[in-house]
């Protein structure tokens, strides 16, 4: 027991000794290949739906990170504290009409569906998505009615590939699309999140990354 201890410890100290996402991410589908193969020799029922479990968490994980690869192709530097820009045409009205509430907001669940609760800066991330489009003279339906799932049914759906700034992006937290933000660029995202209010966010790595379900939708 005392061999198997160690054997594990030192498994994970070498994969903390990873940096890179590319080989976080061959690491991931090694240990998906494995848990394949364990799939097809498990006969015990429990043991099966417990590994598919695995398998199905780890390939969100490899999924979240083929994009994050994506994303940082398009930027040759990211910085999760300054969020600059190449010009004013390389970003939308609709990302940037956002920014006088960062610092300035709160998160509230099923907030922002009204003037008062405006007024004061106080969204949830829908609302928050909805008041930034109707800033541009863009409605996305009934404002007291939006939700993570009214917009995904918007415009066009996008490859994560091709995704642009402006663009409505996906992540699954508390339930399958269950948070969404507007694409600003350089592998970061504005919204409105439970634990910031409105900011932008980085997506190319650690929590967002690994919540991010590839969902993009265009608003035409």
């Amino acid at each position: 027991m005392f061999k198997k201890i160690i054997l594990v410890s030192a498994a994970f100290l070498s994969f903390l000794s990873i940096t890179t996402k590319a080989d976080r991410l061959e690491t991931y589908e090694q240990e998906l290949a494995v848990i394949k193969e364990q799939v097809e020799n498990a006969s015990d029922r429990k043991e099966i739906i417990t590994i598919k479990r695995q398998e199905t968490d780890l390939t969100k994980i490899i999924r979240a990170y083929r994009i994050a690869n994506t994303l940082d192709n398009q930027s040759d530097q990211l910085n999760n504290e300054t969020y600059s820009f190449n010009s004013d045409d390389d970003v939308p009205t609709v990302v940037t009409v956002g920014e006088q509430w960062i610092g300035n907001s709160t998160y509230g669940f099923g907030a922002g569906r009204n003037e008062f609760d405006i007024a004061q800066g106080l969204f949830d991330c829908s609302s928050f998505v909805h008041w930034a489009f109707k800033q541009v003279g863009i409605r996305l339906g009934d404002r007291t009615s939006v939700t993570t799932d009214t917009l995904k049914t918007l415009g066009t759906s996008v490859s994560p590939d091709d995704v642009q700034p402006g663009d409505l992006v996906f992540f699954d937290t508390y339930k399958i699309d269950g948070h969404v933000g507007i694409y600003a660029g350089d592998g970061k995202f504005i919204g409105s999140q439970s634990s910031t209010g409105v900011a932008y966010e980085d997506m190319t790595t650690g929590y967002w990354l690994e919540r991010f379900n590839g969902r993009v939708r265009r608003i035409d």
